[in-house]
C-alpha cells in the first residue's frame, strides 16, 4: 500500500468542508442561499440539535427573523394555529416580481456536524396561495468565512409544490454531506417570488440522525446537482485563496465537470473534491479509482487518492491509503487525460471509502476533474 508524501500528511486528519445539496439554478434560491440578516446565531447544542430552533410554535414574539417587502406579510400570528394559539404567518395580495420574496428564518450555531443529516419540518396551512409558492430550506456556513453563497444547501422549491389550499399538513427537507467546517444552520420558510395567497407555519423543527453514505460512486460525471454536484463536499486545509467551480460547460464527457484554482502559491494548504462511501463494496480489494483531469498548472499539481476508514466517516489516521503523489506526476498544461491508482487490499474491518481529487501544495493553475469512477 502506498503511504503519502509527507506533504500531504495532514489530508490523513482534515476532512473539511462539504458542498452537496440542491442548488439554484434561479435567481430566487441564489439569493436564499446568499442572504444575510442582522440577526445574529442563536445557540444550540453542538454534538446533537435534535430540536434545535427556539420558539419552534411561536407562542412567543422571539427567535425568528423576517424579510418583509413592501406589501408583503411576514409575522407572528394569532388567527391559525396548528398547535398552541399562535403560527407565524407569510403572504401577499400582490406580489412584487421575480426576485421579490419575504421569508422567516433562525440560525442557530452547532458543533461538528459530519456524517450528520439534518432534515428541517414544518407544518404549513395554506390558503389561496398562487404562483411559485413556498418552500422549506435550509443552509450551513462556515463561521470562519464572510457570509456569502452558502457552503451547503438543500430546499424544497422545484422539488415539492407547495401551493394551492389545504388545511395543517407536514413538509420537510433535508441537508446532508455537511462538514466539520459548518458551524451555523439556519432554517428558512421561504414566501417565493410571483406568488400571492396567505400560509401559516407552525411546529417547525430540525432532527438529526446519522448519514449513511452510498455504497457505490455516485455522479462521477458531475452532471447531477444544483448549488454544488449532488454527492461530492469539498475542503482541505487552508481554503482561502482557492476557488471551487462546477463548470456548465466542456466536460470530459456530458456538460459538467469540477475544477480548482489559485493563482498565489502556497507551500501548505491543499484543497481537494471529495465523496464518501460504505466500504461494504469493496471490502478485500483491490479497488482502483480512475479519473480524467484536465490542467494549467505549475509546481506540485494534482493528485488522486483513495482513504480506507474503519469508522463511517474519514476520522483521524487513515486505515488504508493510496495515492498518485509522488509516483505519477499529474502537472503543467494538458488536455483530458486518464489518471488511475489502485490501493491493492481493503482491511474487512473496513465501513468507508473516501475518494480525494487533490489540488496540491505548492501549486498555481487550474485542474479540472470528470469521469471519476471507483472499481472493485
Amino acid at each position: 500500500m502506498s503511504r503519502p508524501d509527507a506533504s500531504l500528511v495532514p489530508l490523513l486528519v482534515a476532512v473539511a468542508t462539504v458542498a452537496c445539496g440542491t442548488t439554484p439554478t434561479d435567481p430566487l434560491v441564489s439569493e436564499v442561499a446568499s442572504v444575510s440578516t442582522e440577526i445574529g446565531p442563536q445557540s444550540g447544542s453542538p454534538a446533537n440539535i435534535n430540536g434545535g430552533l427556539t420558539n419552534q410554535s411561536a407562542e412567543a414574539d422571539s427567535a425568528w427573523f423576517f424579510n418583509t417587502p413592501t406589501g408583503y406579510v411576514s409575522r407572528y400570528s394569532g388567527e391559525q394555529a396548528h398547535s398552541g394559539d399562535r403560527s407565524i404567518e407569510l403572504g401577499a395580495a400582490t406580489h412584487g416580481g421575480p426576485g421579490i420574496f419575504g421569508y422567516t428564518g433562525q440560525r442557530i450555531e452547532v458543533g461538528d456536524l459530519t456524517g450528520v443529516k439534518l432534515v428541517l419540518t414544518a407544518y404549513i396551512k395554506l390558503e389561496n396561495v398562487v404562483g411559485q409558492g413556498v418552500s422549506l430550506a435550509l443552509r450551513g456556513d462556515d463561521p470562519n468565512q464572510s457570509w456569502g453563497s452558502a457552503e451547503v444547501f438543500s430546499t424544497t422549491q422545484r422539488k415539492i409544490d407547495i401551493s394551492g389550499s389545504g388545511d395543517w399538513a407536514e413538509f420537510s427537507v433535508e441537508l446532508q454531506g455537511i462538514g466539520s467546517s459548518i458551524g451555523i444552520i439556519t432554517a428558512y420558510v421561504v414566501f417565493l417570488p410571483e406568488t400571492t395567497g396567505t400560509v401559516f407555519v407552525d411546529d417547525v423543527r430540525i432532527t438529526a440522525s446519522e448519514e449513511a453514505p452510498v455504497l457505490s460512486l455516485q455522479n462521477g460525471s458531475f452532471e447531477d446537482g444544483d448549488l454544488r454536484p449532488e454527492y461530492w463536499w469539498r475542503g482541505g486545509l487552508g481554503t482561502a485563496g482557492f476557488v471551487f467551480e462546477w463548470s456548465s460547460t466542456d466536460g470530459w464527457a456530458g456538460d459538467r465537470s469540477v475544477s480548482i484554482s489559485r493563482s498565489s502559491e502556497s507551500e501548505a494548504d491543499f484543497v481537494y473534491w471529495a465523496q464518501t462511501l460504505r466500504g461494504d463494496d469493496f471490502l478485500g480489494g483491490p479497488v482502483t479509482l480512475t479519473a480524467r483531469v484536465r490542467g494549467n498548472l505549475s509546481g506540485q499539481g494534482a493528485s488522486i487518492v483513495i482513504r480506507g476508514d474503519d469508522t463511517a466517516q474519514p476520522s483521524e489516521n487513515a486505515n488504508a491509503f493510496v495515492t498518485t503523489q509522488g509516483t505519477v506526476s499529474i502537472t503543467g498544461s494538458f488536455d483530458w487525460t486518464e489518471y488511475a491508482v489502485t490501493l491493492d487490499f481493503l482491511p474487512t474491518d473496513m465501513k468507508s471509502i473516501t475518494v480525494y481529487l487533490l489540488f496540491l501544495p505548492g501549486t498555481t493553475g487550474t485542474v479540472d476533474f470528470d469521469g471519476v469512477e471507483l472499481v472493485h
